[in-house]
């Protein structure tokens, strides 16, 4: 389970997205937080509420890693995919997903910085 720490969560705008290893129960959390849950190829999005203990749906999608090339694809709605390049600190604890330039759409590879 990771929390994003990006004030933008949406997978599609971000240009990086900072995840730290959740150590504790998510219930002594003090603030609210959209965690991440990768598992088997599916990654999960939920809110959750510290104060109403609640967590609240946000989104699935399919991913692959690629280990050989630190990359991680997150596939989005409409045949899109999002491609990250994937830092993660010596402990373990924190990774930081920088968006590539690349980006696949209808099976096509386009350039993420064009028309930006």
């Amino acid at each position: 389970m990771a929390t994003v720490k990006s004030k933008d969560a949406t997978i599609k705008n971000a240009k990086e997205i900072s995840l730290g290893k959740l150590t504790r129960p998510k219930d002594s959390l003090k603030t609210n937080a959209t965690l991440w849950r990768f598992n088997d190829g599916q990654l999960t999005t939920t809110q959750y509420d510290h104060l109403l203990k609640t967590e609240t749906p946000v989104a699935t999608y399919n991913y692959q890693p690629n280990a050989d090339k630190g990359t991680l694809t997150i596939i989005l709605p409409e045949d899109a995919s999002q491609q990250f390049e994937v830092g993660i600190n010596s402990v373990g604890n924190f990774a930081l997903l920088l968006r590539s330039k690349e980006k696949r759409e209808n099976g096509r590879i386009s350039d993420n910085t064009k028309n930006q």
